[in-house]
């Protein structure tokens, strides 16, 4: 099981209405309700995820929009979180998280995986190649396709569709 934010349409409207509480006992990703997922990861992570914990930010200016996705992943290797972000968030569109540093003004993209440790211990590792994620206009799904990040002594890809909750 992976928990994930956004790409694939809500198989479950009623859960994505109600959102997560921002305030609550540990992380809204902790509270959030599982959501569906069609993530495959292959490599040295390996697994096909249908459901997830999933919760997503749109934070409006100043200084810029930003988007964040976070899904928190459960693999027979123990939980991961899954980060796509961008900022600033100029809307539904694709995303490149290239690793160098994108001209003035234009969106830097960041896709990152790391161990799930609460508190977080462990540095976010990132793609080895350029990667791209997707947002739909509903702002809670889109595509991810993330290749060669550092995970389990090895490297995985993760590709598919993710959905995630709001954060309220």
């Amino acid at each position: 099981m992976i928990a994930a934010c956004g790409g694939v349409a809500s198989r479950h409207p009623a859960a994505v209405q109600g959102g997560v509480p921002a305030t609550g006992p540990g992380f809204p990703i902790e509270r959030a309700d599982p959501s569906p997922q069609d993530l495959r990861l292959t490599g040295s992570l390996a697994g096909h995820v249908t459901q997830a914990r999933a919760v997503c930010v749109q934070l409006a200016p100043p200084p810029e929009a930003e988007f964040v996705a976070q899904l928190m992943v459960e693999l027979k290797q123990g939980r991961y979180l899954l980060l796509l972000s961008v900022r600033p968030f100029i809307g539904p569109g694709t995303y490149a998280d290239t690793g160098a540093r994108p001209a003035a003004g234009q969106p830097v993209a960041t896709i990152a995986l790391s161990r799930w440790r609460n508190p977080p211990t462990d540095p976010p590792a990132r793609p080895g190649r350029p990667s791209t994620f997707s947002v739909d206009g509903s702002g809670l799904a889109g595509k991810v396709n993330a290749e060669s990040i550092a995970a389990a002594g090895g490297r995985t890809s993760i590709n598919g569709a993710w959905n995630c909750l709001p954060l309220r």
